[in-house]
């Protein structure tokens, strides 16, 4: 797959962008399921975001591989800013 350097560093403003606002729905999603089943929810997010990315990088579908950094980092930065 041949991206350029703006498609490349998209993938990480992706992956950052849901920090913005998913921080304030972090405390919510623990409050309301726990503790337990949030960090269930994220790291299911976490395992299709990847799978989504992966599928994106050997289909050769940028948008695909895209969709994957947004779902990824929607799933992983609420745990390892330990908003749970």
């Amino acid at each position: 797959m041949n991206i350029s350097t703006t498609e490349y560093t998209l993938f990480f403003s992706l992956y950052s962008f849901p920090n913005i606002v998913i921080a304030f729905f972090a405390g919510y999603l623990a409050d309301k399921f726990g503790r337990k089943i949030s960090i269930v929810i994220c790291g299911s997010l976490v395992l299709i975001g990847e799978v989504l990315f992966v599928l994106g990088i050997f289909e050769g579908s940028f948008k695909l591989a895209a969709l994957g950094r947004f779902v990824l980092g929607i799933g992983a930065e609420p745990h390892s800013g330990n908003s749970f």
